[in-house]
């Protein structure tokens, strides 16, 4: 096992005042909000860069002039309708980049942790069925010098799955959502396989309705927007801050 970063620090060794830039995001209340307010911005710019947000007036016109005339030429539409499995993959990834900025700004890990390491073997098992509060990954171990930087030994290089995230009561619980929220973001989770599984039948009651884009907007602009805005202000980076979606 690597030595501990406090020995590294006590030691001098080159190298030991530098940390892994993925597990940055466990060591201060600075570094977790500024990771949370980059993967809110993801989120946010993913959703921004779909037909469905960014073109919504021109669609609603275009639907409006279908109705009248069946054969009025819909640009619009017919551009949504060809690149839809695009679209859906970017709204599934707007989606689960916020939930895993919503886990991170409570303090939970949202990397998985390392089933093979015997160490954090309970950890990940109980990972499957509940959030991971960081405090209960330092409390098993802290970060590790390896001779170039120091690290998280027993976190993984990849995200809590999207599945995971949605489909566990444990995890709905600590995001937060309403259930009606939740529905419409497992829709898109589900659309956004489709860019790999063409073709598969899935019910998507949940998301044919009128309003779908007034609670699409409101969501995005009380969750993702007004908590990027509002942890930009406490960290001092007013760039940053996000304008609120109108439709």
């Amino acid at each position: 096992m690597f030595i501990t970063y406090e020995e590294a620090r006590m030691n001098g060794l080159a190298g030991s005042d530098v940390f892994q830039y993925s597990h940055l995001v466990y060591k201060d209340d600075l570094n977790r909000n500024g990771v949370v307010i980059s993967l809110n911005r993801e989120a946010y710019f993913a959703f921004q860069d779909t037909i469905l947000l960014s073109q919504y007036h021109e669609l609603k016109m275009e639907s409006q002039r279908r109705q009248e005339d069946i054969f009025a030429l819909c640009p619009t539409i017919r551009k949504r309708s060809q690149y839809i499995n695009i679209e859906n993959l970017k709204m599934g990834i707007g989606f689960e980049l916020h939930l895993k900025a919503r886990l991170l700004k409570s303090n939970y890990i949202i990397h998985n942790i390392n089933s093979h390491d015997i160490t954090f073997k309970g950890l990940s098992k109980e990972q499957k069925r509940r959030p991971i509060l960081k405090d209960e990954y330092f409390n098993i171990d802290g970060y590790r010098f390896n001779g170039q930087r120091n690290v998280l030994v027993g976190l993984m290089e990849q995200s809590i799955n999207f599945d995971l995230l949605l489909n566990k009561e444990e995890y709905n619980r600590c995001l937060n959502l309403t259930d009606d929220m939740r529905s419409i973001i497992d829709g898109y989770r589900k659309l956004r396989n489709r860019i790999h599984l063409p073709g598969d039948v899935i019910d998507m009651k949940n998301l044919n309705r009128d309003n779908l884009m007034e609670i699409l907007v409101e969501f995005i602009n009380k969750e993702i927007v007004q908590t990027t805005n509002s942890l930009a202000s406490e960290c001092g980076l007013e760039k940053v801050r996000l304008k609120e979606l109108i439709i």
